[in-house]
């Protein structure tokens, strides 16, 4: 039986370890057991990785993901508090409507720790 993550990795931070192989290397070898992502991180960066073009080391980063992170934990049933979610999003991101799903993430990370 897995352990649940101690360290969640939301989007960006997925997207900037591959841009340095080195600190890849080392989260991969450090960190590896300890890390996850949750289920709107992974559609984030399928997202980012299937739009043309792509955003620069989508399609990397998302490979990474699936590598490194394993099966990405769902935040939905019945217990979850979407408004709660949308709240923690807010709070980093502003309520934009050019971007009402921006750091979406995040917030769900965060909800879910």
């Amino acid at each position: 039986m897995k352990l649940a993550p101690l360290y969640l990795l939301d989007t960006c931070t997925v997207i900037n370890l591959t841009y340095s192989q080195p600190i890849t290397n080392f989260f991969e070898s450090s960190f590896r057991t300890f890390l996850g992502w949750v289920e709107v991180v992974h559609t984030e960066l399928d997202n980012k990785a299937n739009t043309r073009p792509p955003l620069p080391n989508a399609p990397l980063a998302l490979q990474w993901g699936i590598s490194n992170l394993g099966t990405p934990i769902q935040v939905q049933d019945g217990n979850v508090d979407f408004d709660s979610i949308f709240t923690i999003r807010a709070s980093i991101a502003g309520t934009s409507v050019l971007a009402p799903f921006a750091h979406l993430g995040e917030a769900a990370s965060i909800y879910h720790l």
